[in-house]
């Protein structure tokens, strides 16, 4: 079924950096799957490691959903924390913020996050801002560039 997120599909490979005002600059590989679901709607997974060691740096997993006229909405499972956001694709930009951020015990304090992705042919270049209870000001955080490694199944 088409989705206006259906150019997703696929699977995304790249690198990026990231930084916070309360850890050291980093460098991490990244790799993103989005698997159509038969509805307008993609799975969503993510993984990052260190270029250095292989070493798990990150992972989420959610349910990317959309609507004919471009509205998103986002749901995001990382370890101990959920995420549900909600956006808009317009013009190959989709931009997505958190509505709602709850974490089990020992979750990471996040408060907030904003994520935007831009799409061009087979890349996607992206940004990530958040805020955690001690930042509370949305400040950035990652910034990748990912490129298609394997076409949408059929």
């Amino acid at each position: 079924m088409a989705t206006p997120i259906g150019f997703l599909a696929g699977v995304w490979r790249g690198s990026g950096t990231g930084e916070f005002p309360t850890m050291e600059p980093f460098a991490y590989e990244e790799e993103i799957r989005f698997l159509e679901l038969g509805v307008p709607s993609l799975v969503y997974q993510q993984r990052a490691w260190s270029p250095d060691d292989d070493e798990l740096l990150h992972l989420e997993t959610g349910i990317w959903r959309s609507s004919p006229d471009g509205d998103l909405a986002v749901s995001v499972a990382l370890p101990r924390v959920t995420e549900i956001s909600e956006g808009r694709i317009v013009d190959g930009t989709i931009s997505l913020v958190a509505t709602s951020v709850r974490r089990a015990e020992g979750g990471a304090a996040l408060v907030a996050v904003e994520r935007t992705y831009a799409w061009e042919a087979d890349e996607i270049r992206y940004r990530i801002a958040m805020a955690t209870e001690e930042v509370g000001d949305i400040t950035h955080h990652l910034a990748g560039t990912l490129r298609r490694v394997s076409p949408p199944p059929r």
